[in-house]
């Protein structure tokens, strides 16, 4: 099946005879801003680095013999993510004297005067050709409502600007962006495999997924594992094992076993977590003081954890709240450095609150700020150095709360396309029981759930809000603002529609009882842009004042 198989740099794939497309079968475009942080981190990280080549990972195409075109089989994320890189950097190269060359050599991967170098999938190549492949696009903003956007075309903006911050704040001189572009073109490589018929490519993959099991799940793990230690041992092991997976769910086990590593390790890896577990505690030649040290004490103290029981008495009270919300994070970085806390100063420290608290306000606000995840593992790293350092939780650094944080987090706290951020029902959450611990809404989930516009986003030319509002652009630009959300049920969210405020107030004082945010919201008695960026600041306010911070 396979016709060629290439390792190639990135200006050689992207500039090869033919034109890569996307087939129709592919899924969306779902990156998010982590993975694409996390492609510009390692990247300027690889820069600098000891080898000459970064590879990206492979890419599968299938061409027919001579066909102008090739389809990209597996691997369009990555692709549409580098399209993303090359055109950014092309735009900030653009605006430098002297940079033209540079600049031009980028935009030869992207456009030629036969077309573009990458077709995406139609519903969204004429959004994409727009704000990222045309020469100065990704500069450009589409202005009006962000969410007349399609989820793709919005996950395609978010993208491009957190990529392009990220390279603003690290590119700050025309020789360093050069120097950059240079690397990623000649030295960063791709492993390129060539099929010759689509239709089969696509039934492989589909037999892959259908068929394909996890190599990282705790079941294989195990097995890895086990198998690796003396015979003598492995019984044992076995009961030891399947003593602490009984304490976890399978997720949960995988994760625990990838925490250890990184707690020995104290650093981040790409190499399998059994093999270099195997490795760095040399289970080969004795695996129990692996289960009985390492993995039971880890596997009861992540339990707790889940089960949201730290210490007893006022430090399980202070604990649990703190974690209920840690845990409603969806990427738990900040698992590791509480599973170190426990084991190096346990649960009757007298500061175990307190570091709680602190690990609370840390992860949010770094979720917030939209902080690359590869520097909030640094961050976590770092403080897991710190615990051993320090006995004073307010001597850790890493807990502390710089400037360029804060006001990263309160630029995207109101920023006017915050309702597209995807933390925002969170932080609405959040917000909630801040003001009332007994009305936790719960989790946004369409039905029971809803996030409220209360200024709509279409009002009609015959109601109150259009009279109000000056026109539809004041809309938009208020419309998805902290300040004009709240929570409804689905079926009252329907039912007020675009009503006008003294319809909606009505309703919102109704759901009062359950949603706290649309109890507060029916007290106003006008909304307006100045009630808007009031209850917004009041909001933001509110989340802050139990980190011990002010906007």
């Amino acid at each position: 099946m396979f016709v060629t198989c290439s390792v190639l740099p990135i200006e050689k794939v992207y500039s090869g005879e033919a034109r890569l497309e996307l087939p129709w079968f592919q899924r969306a475009y779902a990156w998010s801003e982590m993975h694409v942080g996390r492609l510009v981190h390692d990247l300027l990280e690889a820069q600098g680095g000891p080898r000459r080549r970064y590879s990206l990972g492979h890419v599968s195409l299938a061409r027919a013999a001579g066909a102008a075109s090739a389809s990209i089989i597996d691997g369009h994320q990555r692709s549409i993510s580098l399209t993303m890189l090359l055109a950014l950097l092309r735009d900030l190269s653009d605006g430098d004297a002297g940079s033209r060359p540079i600049a031009d050599r980028l935009h030869a991967l992207i456009e030629t005067s036969e077309g573009l170098r990458l077709l995406p999938q139609p519903g969204i190549a004429g959004f994409f050709k727009t704000y990222v492949q045309t020469r100065g696009a990704t500069l450009a903003d589409p202005g009006g409502d962000i969410m007349d956007l399609s989820p793709s075309e919005r996950n395609i903006l978010a993208n491009r600007d957190h990529m392009r911050s990220e390279l603003e704040n690290a590119l700050t001189s025309p020789e360093a962006k050069t120097a950059f572009a240079r690397f990623v073109l000649e030295d960063c490589i791709l492993l390129v495999d060539e099929v010759e018929d689509e239709e089969e490519a696509r039934d492989l993959m589909r037999r892959e997924e259908e068929t394909g099991l996890s190599p990282h799940s705790s079941e294989l793990a195990k097995v890895t594992i086990l198998t690796a230690m003396p015979s003598a041992e492995q019984e044992e092991a076995a009961a030891l094992f399947e003593s602490a997976q009984n304490m976890l769910s399978a997720d949960n086990m995988s994760h625990l076993l990838a925490h250890i590593r990184l707690l020995k390790a104290r650093r981040r890896s790409s190499r399998a977590v059994d093999g270099e577990l195997i490795q760095r505690f040399k289970l080969n030649k004795t695996g129990l003081p692996f289960l009985k040290d390492e993995l039971l004490p880890r596997a009861i103290a992540m339990a707790q954890l889940n089960r949201r029981e730290i210490g007893d008495g006022e430090v399980l009270l202070a604990t649990a709240r703190t974690l209920e919300m840690l845990f409603w994070l969806d990427h738990q970085l900040w698992v590791p450095a509480a599973l170190h806390w426990l084991a190096a100063k346990t649960a009757g420290h007298p500061q175990t609150p307190l570091f709680f608290a602190r690990l609370d306000r840390i992860s949010y606000l770094m979720k917030i700020a939209s902080i690359d995840p590869t520097e909030q593992e640094r961050r976590f790293l770092e403080l897991l150095d710190a615990i051993d350092e320090f006995n004073d939780v307010e001597a850790m650094k890493p807990l502390q709360v710089e400037r360029r944080l804060l006001n990263g987090a309160l630029e995207n706290l109101r920023s006017r396309t915050f309702y597209a951020k995807r933390f925002h029902a969170l932080v609405l959450r959040r917000i909630s029981v801040h003001i009332d611990a007994t009305r936790d809404p719960g989790v946004v989930d369409g039905d029971q759930v809803t996030v409220e516009h209360v200024l709509p986003r279409k009002p009609d030319a015959t109601q109150q809000w259009l009279r109000d509002f000056k026109n539809k652009d004041d809309v938009a630009d208020h419309c998805h603002r902290t300040g004009n959300l709240a929570f409804l049920t689905q079926k009252d969210n329907d039912n007020v529609g675009n009503s006008d405020f003294m319809l909606k107030r009505f309703v919102l004082a109704q759901s009062g009882s359950r949603f706290i945010l649309s109890a507060k919201a029916s007290e106003e008695t006008a909304w307006t842009r100045e009630t808007i960026m009031r209850r917004g600041e009041a909001m933001i306010t509110l989340l802050l004042e139990p980190w011990q911070l002010k906007p």
